[in-house]
């Protein structure tokens, strides 16, 4: 295959994945709803992993290949946090330096012992639990800031305090998650040693 038919396949892929989200977003906000419910459904539809059968028809998503989509999802991640860096100053930071550690704090010890249950519940080894409470406890910066853009909240001196405290949770949450991952490659490593 050429570059120019593969540049071509990517392109359509390309096109379809903006049109289909620019629908679902559009049909979420005449329900009165946010665009992100219509980004993740059709996330969803289109995906890889959905497979309806009616009938003799078979349906199983619109893109099959994961590299584009992981790319995509990449490069606008890196965007909305940039977006949210332009906001949000390291004076606003220090201004609420002590209300976001105490309420991430909160939060994160909150969402850590939910993610432990869950693990501790469904019998999965210690390790993979903490890393669950690890995972869930991290709020999602990206869907909070892109909620507080729709609802043109961005601006308020409320939401000083929650960004603070997003910061705050991703930097608390990306050291607990190092750690945890230092300590599980040590004690793999231990135990290769000792077989």
């Amino acid at each position: 295959m050429s570059v120019l038919s593969e540049l071509g396949i990517f392109m359509f892929q390309l096109g379809i994945i903006m049109l289909l989200a620019f629908i679902g977003a559009a049909l979420a906000t005449r329900l009165k709803q946010s665009a992100i419910i219509g980004y993740m459904v059709v996330g969803v539809l289109i995906g890889p992993y959905i497979s309806i059968e009616i009938g003799f028809l078979k349906y199983e998503g619109l893109i099959r290949d994961t590299v584009l989509i992981d790319a995509l999802s990449h490069i606008g991640l890196i965007l909305l946090l940039f977006f949210v860096g332009l906001q949000f100053s390291i004076t606003k930071l220090k201004k609420t330096n002590k209300p976001s550690t105490i309420l991430a704090i909160t939060n994160l010890g909150i969402n850590m012992f939910a993610g432990f249950m869950i693990g501790t519940c469904l019998g999965w080894p210690l390790i993979d639990t903490i890393f669950s409470a690890g995972v869930i406890s991290m709020s999602s910066a990206a869907l909070t800031v892109k909620s507080l853009i729709e609802l043109k909240r961005l601006g308020n001196a409320e939401t000083e305090f929650l960004l603070g405290m997003i910061i705050m949770e991703s930097f608390m949450g990306m050291l607990l998650l190092t750690i945890i991952d230092g300590v599980a490659v040590s004690s793999a490593l231990t135990s290769q040693d000792v077989t």
